[in-house]
């Protein structure tokens, strides 16, 4: 009898095609025979076909997106936008300089799997969505440019589809 885990190199790619709502686009490296194990070319074609779903329409609407309502509206995909004080947004103050400003996230929310960080005074507000693993903390730590004084906002999608939010100003001068 066969390992229920074990599937050749078929049987995976065509689960794979099911399981995501984009068709399976995969270069031809990752399907050639001396590519690495059934599990290495498997697991790059589950990168290429599932990349579509996550950084598909939806989120590039989102990033091509000029006001804090258009993001809003599309990121939490008809959900309520709830505040909440697990939801944790650390920066400066003032900053001399917007051009690199430091922001982490926080979201000590079980079941938070993705955070976005939108800063309402740029031309495109949205600086980032980041997938967080299923398992420890949620937590995201980069550099923006913030272009003049402004309240960011941080949303963390949870994985029942609640979306939480926190605000927190900056002084940019």
């Amino acid at each position: 009898m066969r390992h229920p885990t074990r599937f050749s190199r078929r049987e995976a790619l065509q689960l794979l095609a099911a399981a995501s709502a984009a068709p399976l686009l995969v270069p031809a490296p990752v399907l050639a025979q001396g590519a690495g194990s059934v599990g290495q070319r498997a697991l790059g074609a589950a990168a290429y076909a599932l990349a579509p779903r996550f950084v598909g329409e939806r989120l590039e609407r989102a990033f091509d997106a000029t006001t804090v309502d258009e993001v809003m509206e599309i990121l939490a995909e008809g959900q309520a936008v709830v505040d909440h004080a697990d939801v944790q947004i650390d920066l400066p103050e003032t900053a001399a300089d917007g051009s690199s400003v430091p922001i982490q996230v926080h979201a000590r929310i079980p079941g938070t799997r993705q955070i976005s960080i939108i800063v309402p005074s740029n031309q495109f507000p949205l600086a980032t969505v980041s997938e967080v693993p299923s398992h420890g903390e949620a937590y995201v730590s980069m550099r923006v440019r913030v272009q003049g004084t402004t309240q960011v906002i941080a949303l963390a999608h949870n994985a029942d589809g609640t979306v939480y939010r926190a605000e927190r100003g900056i002084a940019v001068p």
